[in-house]
């Protein structure tokens, strides 16, 4: 079991790398100024921990659930209403 767990965690943590390294080539593109992160609270630990202060800095607002399996309306409606001014 222990065995399981740790490969899941090291994919897990590889993703996040990945993502954290997708976010900040965005950034660099200009493709956003501001960013709201929505991600399961275990996933936003580790992209928390995975994103360079760069992109850190981009983010307004963190959304600690699974959202996966909504639609993209009812997605819009976790994004915190201060994130969308400015």
């Amino acid at each position: 079991m222990d065995g399981e767990r740790s490969t899941l965690r090291q994919q897990q943590v590889r993703f996040a790398k990945r993502i954290a390294q997708a976010l900040e080539s965005a950034r660099k593109d200009h493709a956003f100024d501001r960013l709201v992160v929505m991600a399961a609270p275990r996933m936003l630990g580790l992209l928390r921990d995975a994103m360079p202060d760069t992109s850190r800095a981009a983010v307004v607002a963190e959304v600690p659930k699974d959202l996966v399996h909504l639609d993209p309306k009812a997605i819009r409606n976790y994004i915190p209403r201060a994130a969308l001014i400015g």
